[in-house]
């Protein structure tokens, strides 16, 4: 038995879209069980932060041993473009959280410096969109 056509104000994705390979099918999914104007919440890794800049490849979202099965990754753009041929259009993008080092990959009193620093850059982060972390508000456009 499936979900019948706008059953909810409001789903929320945390942790997900970066396990699908072709998000398309489920964006489309969670826009016909929403309510007119309902929204979904998408929380993944941002693509475009300085922690990613700055780690490159060994960026803890690509860690394979971390976080088994991350096969798709995303920006606040590409998720503005993935929202429009699902169906959504983005109301906001929230981004937080800036980070070089776990703790024990570096010298604790050099741990303890980049820490302060890193805790330092999380706001410019935020208004930037330059954020570790983000969270997508996407609004079903159907009327």
């Amino acid at each position: 038995m499936g979900i019948a056509d706008n059953s909810f104000d409001t789903i929320t994705l945390h942790e997900v879209i970066e396990h699908i390979s072709d998000p398309i099918p489920l964006l489309k999914e969670c826009a016909r069980i929403l309510r007119p104007n309902g929204v979904l919440l998408i929380g993944t890794g941002n693509t475009d932060s300085w922690t990613r800049q700055i780690q490159k490849s060994k960026w803890d979202f690509f860690d394979m041993k971390r976080h088994a099965g991350h096969i798709s990754f995303f920006s606040p753009k590409s998720l503005n473009v993935l929202a429009s041929q699902a169906g959504f259009s983005v109301v906001k993008v929230i981004t937080h959280s800036v980070k070089f080092y776990e703790k024990g990959e570096i010298p604790p009193v050099l741990y303890r410096l980049v820490k302060v620093f890193t805790e330092l850059l999380n706001l410019p982060a935020r208004l930037l969109n330059k954020g570790h972390q983000m969270e997508v508000y996407l609004r079903v456009t159907k009327s």
